[in-house]
């Protein structure tokens, strides 16, 4: 219990002020109380030290603004803001008692089989937009026996990971320039993503450039894939170094011809 409020106190000492322009890449959400599905209130505190994680892990991310815990019990009034004319272009308006919550995070512990459910929906329309199961079943069966707080943090950082990799895979960064290599390859690339977007050193990326195709008189775009990228060096908010684990010749290849380069988050398979 006392682990769990230290780190507890430490993710409020994570929100620092960021300059103005990393502050515009951040998303605000609010994470719900987390539930379980018994009748007994002795799962009542497990629940809440799987909620304390999971907003550890938003508020180290870099990519979100996480309300305090008091701030939930408004968010269906903002979902009837959102509702009414003062709902503009996907934005609430200021105004009243709203919150200004973006995106809800919500858990649900199944304990029969140690299974939380996480997911995350969009405020304006309650759509869901991310989820996923982290298995605590085998810290679940030791709880009996004093299940270990360490290991906790460790499945839930992963499954938050996995969950807001995908949704922030949906943003592309762009490639700045060569940093290394020869007139044959390219070792060592700038990208100008970094902690205020939520990268992290080990971060793995695709590099990757745009291109048209006409199909039947219309144009779609389409991504060429060229290689694999792997951040190593974070080196402020807005730009981090990465290695190049894979497709150095066409990377080389593709900066002769003068084509602009972009990288995303490279989803676990």
């Amino acid at each position: 219990m006392k682990l769990f409020l230290s780190l507890l106190a430490g993710t409020f000492i994570l929100t620092f002020a960021l300059p103005a322009s990393a502050q515009v890449e951040k998303y605000t959400i609010s994470v719900e109380p987390f539930k379980n599905d018994s009748s007994s209130k002795k799962y009542d505190q497990y629940v809440v030290e799987c909620r304390n994680a999971a907003m550890r892990y938003l508020l180290a991310c870099g990519r979100f603004s996480v309300l305090e815990r008091d701030a939930t019990q408004d968010l269906e009034a903002e979902r009837n803001l959102q509702k009414s004319e003062s709902f503009i272009d996907g934005k609430v308006v200021q105004q009243g008692k709203a919150i200004g919550a973006e995106f809800v995070l919500t858990g649900s512990l199944s304990t029969h089989d140690g299974q939380l459910s996480l997911l995350i929906f969009r405020v304006s329309d309650g759509k869901q937009v991310e989820g996923g199961v982290c298995d605590l079943k085998e810290s679940w069966l030791a709880r009996s026996y004093g299940y270990n707080a360490q290991y906790l943090i460790k499945k839930i950082n992963a499954s938050m990971q996995e969950i807001t990799g995908r949704w922030l895979a949906q943003d592309r960064y762009t490639v700045v320039r060569e940093l290394d290599g020869d007139a044959s390859r390219t070792d060592r690339m700038l990208v100008a993503a970094g902690s205020a977007r939520g990268i992290r050193e080990g971060y793995q990326l695709e590099i990757y450039y745009t291109t048209n195709e006409d199909v039947d008189g219309v144009s779609y775009q389409r991504d060429i894939l060229l290689g694999l990228l792997k951040v190593d060096v974070v080196e402020n908010a807005n730009f981090s170094q990465a290695k190049v684990k894979e497709g150095k010749k066409e990377i080389k290849k593709a900066l002769n011809e003068g084509k602009k380069l972009y990288c995303r988050i490279k989803l676990k398979q």
